[in-house]
């Protein structure tokens, strides 16, 4: 007899069908920033884009045949992204790509460790890339690269993953600030990550990076010229 859930998730969505739905996620965020901030059901839609991402990072971190160079295509998208980003959003924090590419590094560093069967060292590497995260400015801080660590970390075992990111979250609705409850909907991601099939999917990855360059410089003109 065939698994009912088994067999859901095999025509799920692959990772392009995933990443095309975070840029989906974020553009709406990012219209709702810059053109429609008295809306704001889009800025609760658009939390749902950087865990996608981030869980992505893991998955791409297995199954590259490049791993640097997947590390140096974040870290110069990082860079080529920041004045733009800075600009448009009227932020000095890091923009994503740094906070993707730290996560990323964050994996790394663990596997690399882990084979010279240093566990503690291992994870004093996670743990101080994290606060590196958190006091350089980085978008996301420790809960990005937390976020990106554990996505990777339980990729084999859904409800562990869940479980790890019901814990990260659990503060945001611990306080009283609106923003940081907002943030704790990034869970509602989760059964989009359920339905991950494993595979690549259609189209070339460089489309996600163009669009997630352009969308926000584009958003910003239509801010300043049309609305």
């Amino acid at each position: 007899m065939k698994d009912p859930i088994a067999s859901i998730r095999n025509k799920g969505l692959s990772a392009n069908g995933l990443k095309a739905l975070a840029c989906l996620f974020m553009f709406i965020d990012h219209w709702g920033m810059l053109i429609c901030p008295q809306i704001t059901a889009l800025r609760h839609i658009g939390r749902l884009a950087f865990p996608i991402f981030a869980y992505m990072i893991g998955q791409g971190y297995m199954h590259t045949h490049d791993r640097f160079a997947y590390a140096l295509r974040l870290a110069l998208f990082a860079i080529l992204y920041q004045y733009p980003y800075q600009i448009c959003a009227s932020s000095r924090d890091f923009n994503i790509f740094g906070e993707l590419c730290l996560g990323l590094l964050a994996i790394a560093l663990y596997e690399k460790c882990l084979s010279k069967n240093k566990l503690a060292l291992a994870w004093a590497a996670v743990a101080g890339l994290a606060l590196l995260g958190e006091a350089a400015s980085f978008q996301y801080g420790f809960y990005g690269i937390a976020l990106i660590f554990s996505g990777w970390y339980f990729a084999a075992s859904f409800d562990k993953l869940c479980l790890a990111w019901l814990c990260l979250h659990l503060p945001f609705f611990l306080t009283a600030e609106a923003e940081s409850v907002n943030q704790g909907l990034a869970l509602l991601a989760l059964p989009l990550l359920f339905l991950y099939n494993g595979s690549r999917g259609r189209g070339s990855k460089w489309w996600f990076y163009g669009f997630f360059c352009l969308h926000l410089p584009l958003l910003k003109l239509l801010a300043l010229y049309v609305f």
